[in-house]
């Protein structure tokens, strides 16, 4: 491995997560028994649903190894949710927010640089959309946050996987049906699912039903871990939930390099156009404004102190006109900022196309491809081996199933009669675009749409096109478009 690669692999941060219906820790030897618990399966974040504890009692789930950092109650010793961490675990503690139901806790935290919210939820025993709502909503509030999220759904995945007994009852299928749209609309995946596609396990058993049923999950965003080692459920006395176990890896964050778009603005500007160096222009052009930002505040500052010394009605209006200037530079710098933040605001905003933003955004995290069932049918998460399947694949691929005989081949090819272009017509292909025909190509685009990858927009074009006329310096000589230059298709279409 490499220097930067060895640096990455100490960086990661090793995590052991619980979630667990503990069905009530008002009692104290069962609080001990927990904690314990805890200790002895080494967790670093416990999500524990059905605590019983009232908001004062809290506290009381608490030793020198774990201690709360989110709580919910509800008015009565029924429901409640936390978040617990050992103590000795290295992290930034951003904020809390919690429900008044008892049914939702979040701590959101960061670590190794990267914003986690930790969530414990606690469903309704019965299907009430309400909750499914209420989640939603509060996740979609957590715009640059890591998801992990614990919970007791009181319904099952697929009830052909994750259910015995008879079929289901409306109020069941209701409540699977929330929760699969749940996890469409928020971009989480199932960790124990995902590395257990066709085991059935349960974490419950209703022996009102005499039926067995998995309705404890860890769900997580998709790109958070960089390698999930196990798992699994874990048999315990003390509850009559299993709790689910999970040891993961955290994904070390790495630094991109920011994404660089034309200024659309500058193209109303009489002195760019003129300018054949755009960058030194824009550079100078900053350099001057902000001179000109430090003189008019200088003199600001100036008649600003005379007037007091003295008052002066030339003073005053000379004072205003000086104040009139300086905002409106300050108006222009503020328009230029808000472009570039545009999509910023988009996702951060409160407004009702928040999901839509919020799903747009995850589609990102889709095309990060973090584990795969290779030719074994062992699922791998580990980034090494999820390339080396992805190699030995393709190798077997794109492998001759056949030995290659080049006298055969030859002969083939030989024997092949295919049309050709004439002379006069891959003359023709062969020769240089004309500037009419570029100009033409030009004039067809749409103003207002997104930019290539060049992140060039159409206005640029079509705004210098009539002053450059095709040729330098603004399209750096002619062979940038007659030699080898093509307008991209969702430039020239769109």
């Amino acid at each position: 491995p490499t220097h930067t690669q060895s640096l990455l692999h100490q960086c990661m941060t090793a995590l052991n997560f619980i979630s667990v219906n503990a069905r009530g820790l008002n009692i104290p030897h069962k609080r001990t028994t927990v904690l314990e618990f805890l200790c002895r399966e080494n967790v670093d974040f416990a999500v524990i649903q059905e605590s019983h504890l009232l908001r004062r009692d809290s506290g009381r789930l608490a030793n020198k190894h774990y201690h709360p950092i989110a709580s919910s109650s509800a008015a009565t010793k029924s429901k409640g949710v936390m978040v617990l961490c050992k103590c000795k675990l290295k992290f930034d503690f951003i904020d809390s927010w919690v429900d008044d139901a008892g049914r939702i806790a979040i701590a959101k935290i960061c670590m190794d640089g990267k914003n986690i919210a930790l969530i414990s939820a606690y469903s309704p025993s019965t299907f009430h959309a309400s909750f499914y709502e209420l989640l939603t909503k509060t996740l979609l509030d957590l715009t640059g946050f890591y998801l992990v999220l614990g919970a007791d759904f009181n319904a099952v995945w697929d009830s052909s996987m994750d259910r015995t007994g008879g079929s289901e009852s409306r109020d069941q299928q209701l409540a699977s049906e929330a929760l699969r749209r749940w996890t469409s609309d928020t971009g989480m995946v199932d960790i124990w699912r995902m590395l257990n596609p066709s085991l059935k396990d349960f974490s419950f058993y209703s022996g009102r039903h005499k039926c067995f049923s998995r309705l404890d999950f860890i769900f997580a965003s998709r790109d958070l871990f960089q390698n999930i080692q196990n798992a699994h459920y874990i048999p315990i006395t003390w509850s009559d939930h299993k709790p689910i176990h999970c040891s993961v890896t955290i994904r070390p964050s790495l630094i991109k390099a920011p994404r660089w778009r034309f200024n659309s603005s500058l193209l109303r500007d009489e002195k760019f156009i003129d300018q054949s160096n755009t960058t030194l222009y824009t550079s100078t052009r900053n350099k001057e404004r902000k001179a000109k930002l430090e003189a008019l505040e200088s003199e600001y500052a100036t008649l600003d102190a005379a007037l007091q010394h003295s008052f002066n009605d030339n003073t005053a209006v000379q004072k205003e006109l000086v104040k009139k200037e300086i905002n409106s530079l300050l108006r222009h710098r503020s328009e230029f900022l808000m472009h570039k933040t545009r999509q910023n605001y988009y996702f951060n905003s409160s407004k009702p196309s928040h999901l839509l933003a919020m799903k747009l955004r995850t589609e990102e995290h889709f095309a990060d491809i973090f584990c795969i069932k290779d030719k074994d049918g062992t699922i791998q998460s580990n980034p090494k081996e999820v390339n080396a399947s992805f190699a030995s694949f393709y190798q077997e691929l794109y492998k001759s199933e056949r030995n290659f005989n080049k006298h055969i081949c030859n002969n083939y090819l030989n024997n092949i009669k295919l049309s050709c272009l004439s002379k006069d017509d891959s003359a023709k292909l062969d020769s240089p675009g004309t500037l009419q025909e570029c100009e033409a190509a030009v004039q067809n685009m749409r103003k207002g749409k997104s930019p290539g990858p060049d992140c060039i927009p159409p206005e640029f074009y079509l705004t210098l096109w009539p002053a450059a006329g095709g040729y330098d310096p603004i399209f750096n000589q002619r062979g940038f478009i007659f030699k080898g230059c093509e307008f991209g298709s969702n430039i020239t279409t769109s």
